[in-house]
This record gives C-alpha cells, structure tokens and sequence, in this order.
C-alpha cells in the first residue's frame, strides 16, 4: 500500500499557487515599507541586522552568500529590492 496524498480517507487539498505577478506586487510593497523605514536604497550589515533579526555575524554571512552586494568603499551594501525579494521568497 502507497500513500496516495490522502490521510483518513479525506483527499489532500492542494493549495493555491501564487503567480509571478503576486511575487512581484509583494517585493514592490515589501522594497517601499523597507525604504521608508531606512530612507536609503541599500542596506548595510547593521541595517541587515535590524532587518533579518539576527546577530552581526549571520548578518555577514548572508552578505558573504548574496550575490547582489556592492561595495562602496570598505562597506558592503544591499540593494533594498534584493531584500524585499529574499523576505517574500526566502531564497536568494
């Protein structure tokens, strides 16, 4: 016997897919609340901190994972928008 999707006799119920358009709608809105509160376009490390919720040193190790940092001098920064998009998918 394999397990069909169903527990109990109930089918499992498939949940509704966001389309490309809805992902975008969310970063614009996500990338205008954080610019509000930062008034900057990109985030630095303790920014990112304040941001993500979590220590300095997770705050650099996502930098060192994100492709879309710059580097302004010796600070590293974000793009807003690159944020936005990784709180609204959880991926980079």
């Amino acid at each position: 016997m394999s397990y069909t999707g169903s527990l109990f006799g109930n089918p499992k119920k498939s949940e509704p897919q966001l389309q490309q358009k809805d992902f975008d709608k969310l970063v614009t809105i996500q990338a205008s609340q954080l610019r509000g509160a930062y008034k900057t376009d990109c985030l630095d490390v303790k920014q990112l901190q304040q941001v993500l919720n979590v220590g300095e040193s997770n705050a650099y190790d996502w930098v060192k994972t994100c492709p879309a940092v710059r580097i302004i001098g010796r600070r590293k920064v974000v793009p807003v928008v690159w944020v936005a998009y990784y709180l609204v998918t959880g991926t980079m």
